[in-house]
């Protein structure tokens, strides 16, 4: 079979994951599928696209019983040869697909278990429940996508299914400008991720602590919001940072994209971590990276290149690392460069979404 009839059951926001799937739907298309994108009803969907089809889950969360009748209508109306989904989409889709009998039925999975533990809030006995139902969920999948090495294995490990899987991490869609140099750039350590428990921003701030006398213009600013914000906002205090330390909160990806063009480096100090798409989006503006040496980081950035690596929860190998960055000039500008070649040569849209297409074209050669 050439062309095929394609479900992306994904959310359409103006957000890095989303705009991956929009640009595999558009890709899709132009590869000859005919491609439909069952989207979660929220009020910030980006504008729909005139080359394929936009359709809305009954719910915000497609997890309901109407979501279910919803999916089958879709699916009995335009009949797919493949089913796409992410997130909570993902359950519905498997389970209607495989009763329906589409025959080819993707899971992308982009989440470790152990991060789930971590940032959960729910008992021991539940998270058991949902581990089980979501392992028997995955039963009814034909394939399963990851977006990391890292991710593959756990999956492996935690899932216990056999199922093939594909390692395809997602890709950015960047105008190209030129990169800022150092002397261009503002006296700002940029850390972008939401404030939870698995996104280690305390070891961040510790750190930070012991650097702040050699440093007194720079600051520390964290975008993004979580359960853990006051917790990180005493400890801010306690260790005397609230003049140099910023909490953003949420912002829009435009004023993000920009505080990472501007910023001298970008830190993720994660406890665990599928892949770290925000290193990525620092790679694409040529900003170096620190971030810890945990799961699907390894895969984006390699030590001494694009920036440096610490062992989780090392405060003082974090704070010699930013030390080095923020010191020398010349090994700022050369893991720049290298943060700019690694970008296009890996995560870059336009030079690797052909190798997306390909694996579902295979896929599709096999109907």
């Amino acid at each position: 079979m050439k062309n095929a009839v394609i479900f992306i059951a994904a959310s359409h926001f103006n957000q890095p994951i989303s705009l991956y799937f929009q640009g595999l739907a558009r890709a899709l298309v132009q590869a000859g599928h005919t491609v439909h994108f069952l989207a979660d009803k929220k009020q910030q969907s980006t504008a729909p696209s005139k080359l394929y089809s936009l359709y809305f889950w009954p719910s915000e969360r497609p997890t309901g019983f109407k979501d279910a009748l919803f999916l089958r209508s879709q699916i009995l109306t335009y009949k797919p040869h493949i089913i796409i989904s992410s997130f909570a989409a993902v359950n519905w889709c498997l389970l209607i697909g495989a009763y329906k009998r589409v025959p080819i039925r993707i899971a992308w999975v982009h989440t470790l278990s152990s991060q789930i533990k971590a940032d959960t809030s729910y008992s021991a006995i539940w998270q058991n429940f949902l581990w089980l139902r979501k392992r028997w969920i995955y039963t009814f999948a034909t394939h399963i996508f990851v977006n990391s090495s890292a991710t593959k294995k756990d999956f492996e490990k935690s899932i216990g299914i056999s199922k093939p899987i594909f390692v395809r991490p997602y890709l950015l869609e960047r105008e190209s400008k030129p990169v800022l140099n150092f002397s261009e750039r503002v006296a700002l350590i940029l850390c972008v991720g939401r404030l939870d428990l698995s996104k280690g921003q305390e070891v961040l701030l510790r750190a930070w602590a012991l650097l702040k006398s050699e440093f007194p213009q720079t600051v520390v600013q964290f975008v993004g919001a979580g359960p853990q914000k006051e917790m990180l906002h005493k400890l801010s205090i306690e260790l005397g940072l609230q003049s140099c330390v910023l909490f953003s909160g949420q912002l829009s990806l435009d004023r993000v994209y920009d505080l990472m063009s501007r910023a001298l480096v970008h830190v993720c100090p994660s406890q665990a971590e599928a892949l770290g798409l925000v290193n990525i989006e620092a790679l694409a503006f040529g900003t170096p990276v620190v971030a810890s040496a945990t799961g699907g980081i390894l895969d984006v950035i390699e030590e001494d290149k694009q920036g440096f690596l610490f062992a989780p929860g090392q405060v003082d190998d974090l704070a010699l690392s930013l030390k080095k960055l923020l010191k020398d000039q010349s090994l700022w500008q050369r893991c720049s460069h290298a943060a700019k070649a690694r970008f296009v040569e890996k995560f870059s849209y336009a030079e690797s979404i052909e190798h997306h297409i390909n694996e579902i074209t295979i896929l599709v050669s096999g109907l």
